[in-house]
């Protein structure tokens, strides 16, 4: 579900940052401590935190959170007079595998599916398709529920639910269309599967 992935980026060091920075910043690399906003570092660290904690980089994942840099090359000066830096970290990223199970809270329903949060991560859809057969909606509630020995079993909102991811969708035009970054799918056909309380 978590992995870590390395980065190459550029990051920018305006002119009034330039007193904190020697050439190059020779702090420790890997270190993740708390360091003072004058500390060339954590400047860096800011502009990277700014730029991808909690943002989806595509293919790669949701970035929760940075672990080092591996590199800082040698700076050039930019057109506004301060510095640019190649530099080259790590960060953990969330992206689940196919087939992984993962449990989370159904926070919506309608006539599509399900919509599950995750608590750190809401884009997750259990299309109407791959819900349990034999399966109907209630037209006054939009619930779905799983007909099961002339009972109906529902996808009740606010409960757990335990599904198997089918597909991860990266979204390249997201910002554009307003569609999420990333969409996690996920299905409920088979046993063990579904609400959490169907099986306890």
């Amino acid at each position: 579900m978590f992995g870590t992935i390395n980065i190459e980026d550029q990051v920018n060091v305006s002119p009034s940052e330039l007193n904190h920075f020697s050439e190059s910043p020779s702090l420790d690399l890997q270190s993740n401590s708390d360091y003072k906003v004058t500390d060339p570092l954590a400047i860096l660290r800011k502009r990277i935190n700014d730029k991808y904690l909690n943002k989806v980089v595509k293919n790669a994942g949701l970035m929760i959170s940075f672990i080092g840099f591996d590199d800082i090359g040698h700076a050039e000066i930019d057109d506004d007079g301060g510095l640019l830096y190649s530099v080259t970290f790590k960060m953990i990223a969330f992206k689940p595998y196919i087939g992984e199970i993962i449990e989370g809270v159904v926070i919506g329903s309608d006539s599509t599916g399900l919509t599950v949060s995750l608590g750190f991560f809401n884009d997750v859809k259990i299309p109407c398709s791959d819900l349990r057969e034999p399966k109907s909606i209630d037209s006054n509630t939009k619930l779905w529920s799983w007909e099961y020995e002339n009972h109906k079993l529902y996808y009740f909102i606010d409960s757990t639910i335990r599904f198997r991811v089918s597909n991860v969708v990266f979204n390249g035009q997201a910002h554009d269309s307003g569609l999420p970054s990333m969409v996690i799918l996920g299905n409920v056909q088979s046993d063990g599967l579904g609400m959490i309380s169907w099986w306890t």
